[in-house]
């Protein structure tokens, strides 16, 4: 009798675990394959990023964003302490550029500026001073 009721108890056990466990795969298979963002959130996510690489005296694509972007400079050679970057954010569709700054010092690796308070679609050009001058640029935007 005490043989009897321990198969069935085994038996009960894996009969169990065999149900639970085929539930719990179907549920992680679905939640994995579906992804349900609140409105708001997705469009969030979707202000926020970083450009491809560019050179510089090249235009980036047109870039939406919702408050700041940040531009980061990348030399290629060796410059002067006087070789500047000027660096020029447009709004998509004006040939003036709604802000720019000028960096001093365009032998510094990583050198960066931010513009704040650029909400829509916007580009971004790095012009070096002389132009002979070469290196990237990306930017970071939200």
């Amino acid at each position: 009798m005490q043989n009897k009721k321990k198969k069935i108890v085994a038996m009960a056990s894996l009969l169990f675990l065999t149900i639970t466990g085929s539930a719990y795969a179907d549920v992680s298979a679905t939640s994995s394959n579906y992804v349900d963002v609140p409105t708001q959130e997705n469009h969030f996510l979707s202000t926020m990023g970083t450009s491809n690489s560019y050179n510089w005296g090249q235009t980036t694509a047109a870039i939406y964003c919702s408050g700041r972007i940040t531009v980061h400079t990348f030399p290629e050679g060796q410059y002067f302490e006087r070789d500047t970057l000027l660096v020029s954010v447009y709004k998509v569709g004006s040939p003036v550029p709604v802000d720019s700054y000028t960096l001093q010092n365009a032998k510094q690796y990583n050198n960066t500026v931010s513009f704040k308070n650029l909400y829509g679609y916007h580009y971004i050009n790095v012009e070096p001073s002389p132009s002979s001058m070469k290196g990237t640029f990306y930017v970071d935007y939200n």
